[in-house]
């Protein structure tokens, strides 16, 4: 090749462009950020308007379907889902998945704006929020100790002012703890006694509270502020402000109520390994280095610890930048292994030197896409680094190829200067065809579309970059490396057919009868294929959407019935909590929040305003992979079946979620217009999903509402003694559940003035009914007079998908995989009659996997149409390409061979993905076979020869080229390294855990189909030779027997039978002698 020889001629170029590379390579490697999961922009927003104190009915009504009918009207929309809860509307949009999301993000604010006019005038402002999956907390920092809420929460504002001035934190937020509020509690007796109204006492706070700047007055030479400081300084002084003066009497606060300096009433529950607990959640922003955040804010951790109190911990849970380092060391160690193995390997096949030489495609490709990763912008997140690993033993395929070719050139006399510009020109083409094959094998993967694809497309991408580079190393740097320094050992001379080694004259007996019996062969092969089929039916263990790696954290979610105190719901949550420290020794942190927002699904989760005190959750950090006694997944299971002891609220025990955003295992959508029939139909799902084996943690979102207490105005009573139903809402509100007056500021903080009725005078229902509300004309009419007071059950959350009322039934799956569990369900469903307007259909992960298959299947077909046009191209042949392609088909056999024999289910993702890497990569084996048979017939070798010639000669790069992948791949399936910082054996990573489906895909599939390839191929190309052969006989036979207007054999001359052809023949020398003649004139 050109490059080549442009290269060997330029040796001193090359090495200084190899310094250069390592330089930019390993200073990129230090400067790219590393984050767990890549930047997915899912395309989603919501809209959530808030409308405090109405209820879900008239949400629905007043509020969501106003906004629902004008956001109809966008285009490129996959789902709009709305949930309408008391006292708030939150409309979730999901877009197409290409959809530019700030542009999305104005069109749905002009359609939010123009919905506005038909909403509530005391609705409040709509909020439009986007939906980043890397603004979720990367880790949490808890306060836990016996020195009180108060203590804790002071130490969790100090570390929060501490940990947002470290560089790439996007937010921080303390969650837990008591928070200060100043309470003015009306005693309601000596209110009606005094004549005031609740008003009355709001009015005074605010008019009292103020700071007011006068403007400026100049006296004399002097310009001076004129300002009426009358914000209150001190608690006190809020007892000693004028509520009213009838008469020239003044009422002061402290005649009506009691001024407390105190803390919130307490909503929610926080602890930490048994012990009261605040947490502090830590954002990053997009982008930033998490290992470089996250040692940040462990320093001021570490600080922090030595200035609190004994007998306070501050701890760090769920640190993402862990697995982040668990993965870059896992890669680390898996290219220094990888590079030994490879050198190990080759030494023993073409000595030390060469094999050095071969090993420099690891380093310096590796380094040369981390400089391209930066320029790109990317971050080394775990597809990236996984992307990596896989990389690690295709990356040398070609430099073993070229270098193996150089040698052996070497042997045959040749010197190293001629011998790598030979090799170079006689396998630059198909280097090039096959790097070309197996870039197409990971090109259509670029295109996958949806979130999945967003959060997958770093691994081709990676790999194309990877491999690109690979193949400059083999045409570049190899043979300059191979013409300056490749020797040939002392004694090693070249094999011939006569003279081969042990394992060559094996295999060069068994490519002899796989030749001679070339119809045999081909049906072995075929029966391996289908065999892989009916054995995976009979023995695989069905079909994963990604992956089945033991989680490192866990939770167990808590849902009483709504409603529910927030007291009764911490007391389930201690008993869960009893359960889970059973198997405390395999766990770090046992992490107990109750009454928490963050368990909810947003309003439609709680129970309206803010309440969430029916909901509780326990999570929980295992230990290293490593420590572990017991399988996470093992003391998950068990923890399930414990929590089948308690009762009063649903469990669900969770996992970590790992791979790809997706929905529940199972997910069942139940739509249609009345909740009664919805209720019903939920109802006979959640008993058929009972019942079926391996389906767990039944749950759905349909909420029947919690107890209420209405108080139902007759409008013509109240008008009568001139209140108003607002008046009358007003009056209740503050009554029972406080209204906000005004703030009181000290130093940076402001606190809430909180105006509420005493405790004792708001808990029956006969208290609200003595409330005394004055009219127009200061008269105390009492609430009983004007309305009813009821009880009632009320609507809880309602939910809506694409305008339908939808409920969702949803399930975990335990010791079957989920595609098992819905096709169960699928069956006994079909069978159900559904009442007009009512439909089921199947959402979740159940979705994410029809989409996943499809877009695999198309994408395995596009790369199976472009690779056999690649080699059409080289080979200039129909036949030939098929014949390498028949090997991809025998690689599918191979993968289901190897999860039958690791017990492993079929990951749709991973295996999914596995499948499709190897169309591109076993074909460069038959590529590299068939191009040297090619060669040999040209040079005038039989059909036959040159199948046994080829064979024997490409077996070496073969078997290493596959072998050097595989032993790539090696550490990442077993999970198995060594560890080069700590020079220790490391066993069970847990990224290994996570890429096992597709390890082993890639490993089995290969070790398959390259021994089928180096006996199947050469005997289709022999029985494509025999009857390429019978053809054109059968063309030639048929051409003589039915050639038109044949010219007669024999003819008449002068009575003699003279042969055509003698006649021709004489009738060509006569006119040579003539031509032969010289020119008459001349």
């Amino acid at each position: 090749m050109k490059i080549t020889n442009w290269a060997i001629r330029n040796a001193t170029t090359v090495f200084i462009l190899i310094f250069i590379t390592v330089m930019l390579g390993l200073n990129s490697y230090m400067s790219v950020p590393k984050e767990a999961a890549p930047d997915v922009k899912i395309p989603i927003l919501i809209v959530t308007v808030p409308y405090i104190g109405v209820a879900s009915q008239d949400i629905e009504t007043l509020v969501t379907v106003p906004i629902e009918k004008k956001l109809k009207e966008l285009s490129n929309v996959r789902s709009i889902k709305s949930t309408s809860a008391e006292g708030a509307s939150m409309t979730t949009i999901e877009f197409e998945p290409n959809v530019d999301l700030d542009q999305a993000f104005q069109k749905v604010r002009d359609k939010v704006d123009l919905a506005k006019p038909d909403l509530p005038k005391d609705a409040e402002e709509p909020m439009i929020i986007e939906i980043n999956i890397s603004e979720f907390p990367i880790m949490f920092v808890n306060v836990s100790g016996e020195a009180g809420l108060v203590k804790l929460k002071q130490i969790a504002d100090e570390l929060e002012d501490e940990i947002e001035q470290v560089t790439g934190v996007l937010d921080v937020n303390v969650v837990g703890g008591l928070k200060r509020e100043i309470k003015v509690i009306v005693d309601s007796n000596r209110l009606d006694a005094y004549g005031l109204a609740f008003n009355d006492v709001i009015t005074a706070i605010q008019t009292e509270n103020v700071n007011i700047p006068g403007g400026s007055i100049q006296l004399g030479n002097v310009k001076y502020l004129v300002r009426i400081p009358g914000e209150f300084t001190s608690v006190p002084e809020i007892e000693n402000i004028v509520v009213k003066t009838p008469k020239g009497q003044p009422i002061y606060m402290r005649d009506i109520a009691k001024v407390v300096d105190g803390y919130k009433d307490r909503e929610t529950y926080a602890r930490l390994n048994g012990e009261e607990s605040v947490s502090i959640s830590v954002q990053k922003r997009i982008g930033e280095n998490i290992i470089q955040l996250s040692d940040a804010v462990k320093k001021i951790v570490e600080k922090k610890q030595t200035q609190v109190p004994k007998g306070i911990q501050i701890v760090i849970t769920s640190d993402q930048s862990t697995f982040v380092r668990s993965i870059v060391s896992d890669l680390e160690n898996n290219i220094i292994t990888g590079l030994l193995l490879v050198i190990l390997v080759l030494f023993f096949a073409m000595g030390f030197s060469n094999a050095t030489f071969v090993s420099l495609a690891i380093p310096l490709s590796m380094l040369m896409t981390f400089v391209v990763i930066e320029a790109l912008g990317l971050t080394m997140n775990m597809i990236v680094l996984f992307s990596l690993v896989v990389s690690l033993g295709m990356i040398v395929d070609n430099a073993i190829v070229i270098v193996e070719s150089i040698y052996r050139l070497m042997q045959e006399g040749m010197d190293r200067l001629a011998a790598a510009k030979q090799a170079a020109e006689e396998l630059g083409i198909p280097m090039l065809t096959s790097t070309l094959t197996t870039l197409a094998a990971f090109f259509p993967l670029l295109f996958w579309p949806g979130t999945i694809g967003d959060f997958m497309k770093y691994l081709p991408m990676v790999l194309m970059i990877t491999l690109s580079a690979s193949l400059f190393v083999a045409t570049v740097i190899n043979p300059v490396f191979a013409a300056r320094f490749m020797k040939v050992r002392k004694g090693d001379v070249k094999e011939n057919l006569e003279q081969l080694s042990p394992w060559m004259q094996t295999y060069k007996n068994i490519l002899l009868v796989a030749v001679r019996h070339k119809y045999l062969t081909l049906g072995v092969g075929l029966v391996f294929l289908i065999s892989s089929f009916v054995v995976y039916g009979k023995l695989g263990k069905g079909a994963i959407f990604f992956s089945q790696a033991e989680p490192s954290n866990a939770f167990v979610s808590v849902k009483c019935p709504e409603g529910t105190r927030v007291e009764v719901t911490n007391r389930i949550v201690e008993q869960v909590e009893a359960i889970v420290n059973k198997h405390k020794k395999n766990m770090d942190f046992v992490i107990a929040s109750v009454g928490s927002a963050n368990q909810s699904e947003g309003p439609g989760g709680g129970g309206g305003e803010g309440s969430y005190s029916h909901l509780g959750r326990v999570s929980i950090d295992f230990v290293d992979l490593q420590k572990r006694t017991r399988s996470s997944k093992v003391v998950l299971d068990e923890i399930r079946d414990e929590l089948k002891t308690l009762t009063g609220a649903d469990f669900e025990v969770g996992e970590q979620q790992q791979g790809p955003p997706t929905g529940a295992p199972v997910s069942i959508d139940i739509s249609g217009p009345d909740f009664a029939v919805l209720e019903q139909l939920r109802q006979e799902v959640r008993e058929i999903l009972t019942g079926i084996p391996g389906a767990v943690d039944v749950r759905d979102n349909f909420s029947t509402g919690k107890p209420e207490v209405q108080v139902n105005v007759d409008r013509a009573k109240a008008s009568l003694v001139k209140l108003s139903t607002s008046s009358i809402a007003n009056t209740v509100r503050t009554a029972v559940n406080g209204t906000d007056a005004s703030n009181f500021r000290e130093l940076d903080e402001e606190y809430d003035i909180i105006v509420r009725l005493e405790e004792d005078q708001r808990h029956s229902i006969e208290d609200i009914g003595r409330l005394k509300i004055a009219n127009k004309d200061g008269d105390q009419i009492p609430i009983s007079m004007v309305a009813n007071i009821d009880t009632t059950g009320g609507i809880g959350a309602i939910r809506r998908k694409d305008s339908n009322r939808t409920v969702t039934v949803e399930a975990n799956v335990q010791g079957r995989v989920s595609g098992e569990v819905i096709a169960d369900v699928e069956k006994i469903l079909k069978k159900k009659s559904l009442p007009p307007g009512y439909a089921i259909s199947f959402g979740g992960e159940q979705e994410d996997r029809k989409a996943t298959g499809a877009f695999l299947g198309k994408a395995f077909m596009m790369v199976l149409l472009m690779i056999f046009l690649i080699m059409v191209t080289q080979f200039n042949s129909l036949l030939l390409p098929l014949i390498i392609m028949s090997t991809i088909i025998l690689s599918v056999g191979g993968v289901l061979y190897g999860l039958v024999i690791t017990q492993s289910p079929f990951s749709i993702v991973l295996t999914g993905l596995a499948v499709v890497s190897l169309a591109g990569v076993v074909v460069n084996n038959g590529i590299i076979l068939i191009d040297y048979i090619q060669l040999l017939r040209k040079g005038g070798l039989s059909a036959h020869e040159a199948v046994i010639v080829a064979g024997i000669t490409r077996l070496r790069p073969v078997l290493l080229t596959a072998g050097t992948t595989i032993l790539g791949l090696i550490p990442t399936a077993l999970g198995v390294g060594i560890d080069f910082r700590t020079l220790s054996l490391s066993i069970g990573g847990e990224s290994s855990k996570l890429w096992f489906s597709m390890a082993v895909g890639i490993i089995s599939g290969l070790t398959f189909s390259t021994a089928l390839t180096l006996l199947v191929v050469p005997a289709m190309y022999m029985i494509t030779e025999s009857m390429m052969g019978r053809f054109h006989r059968l063309q030639a036979w048929f051409g003589k027997r039915f050639r038109r207007n044949a010219e007669p054999r024999m003819a008449m001359v002068g009575g003699n039978a003279v042969d055509i052809q003698n006649v021709h023949a004489a009738h060509e020398a006569m006119r040579d002698t003539e031509q032969d003649k010289p020119d008459a004139e001349s």
